[in-house]
């Protein structure tokens, strides 16, 4: 997946790409910038000329997770939902909360996690700093649930996510102790 590394000016902001096995790789702004010049047809233009104009528009309107979003969906095979605030999804834990904010078992036992290794939580917001939520903003704020064993209740992290990564679900698909009372907890029906 790609995600921004660098905000200034676009023709130097590079782009971090995340490969399935988490080897990062950089693509330089130019290279960037020849990747969406190629994905224009310029065959389809009235006048081909215009292609010089149109990727100053591209650059001068695009920050950088916007570009990482559009490249994103360019060559990615799956269709992109845009995420809102209050939705609900289920995401892959940093690796480093196993063992330290939860335990994987307890996790499934209680219908908060998933034999794949998901997590349930709801969208707070985009991971940038503006009041405005982008839905295409390259990380986002999730409230995730994990279960706190010692006080016998759930317990809420907020975490950042890459946008990409996130599974929209329906809040009836969380499972939450399906086999006690068949209904999802308070907590998880709370609206940001």
């Amino acid at each position: 997946m790609v995600v921004p590394i660098k905000l200034n000016d676009w023709s130097t902001v590079f782009l971090k790409i995340k490969h399935m096995n988490e080897n990062n790789y950089n693509i330089s702004g130019n290279t960037t910038e020849t990747l969406l010049e190629s994905i224009i047809d310029k065959k389809r233009l009235m006048n081909p000329n215009n292609i010089d104009n149109i990727m100053r528009i591209l650059k001068k309107g695009l920050n950088a997770p916007n570009v990482s979003a559009l490249l994103e969906m360019i060559l990615s095979a799956n269709k992109f939902e845009p995420l809102a605030i209050n939705d609900h999804v289920k995401i892959k834990p940093p690796n480093y909360h196993a063992g330290r904010e939860f335990e994987w078992d307890v996790l499934i036992d209680k219908g908060l996690g998933t034999e794949d290794g998901y997590v349930f939580g709801v969208i707070k917001g985009d991971g940038s700093w503006s009041t405005d939520f982008d839905p295409y903003y390259n990380t986002m704020d999730i409230l995730v649930w994990y279960y706190d064993l010692e006080n016998a209740q759930i317990k809420t992290q907020e975490i950042k996510i890459d946008t990409f990564s996130i599974i929209k679900i329906e809040k009836d698909d969380i499972p939450y102790e399906v086999n006690k009372n068949k209904k999802v907890p308070e907590l998880i029906n709370i609206e940001l």
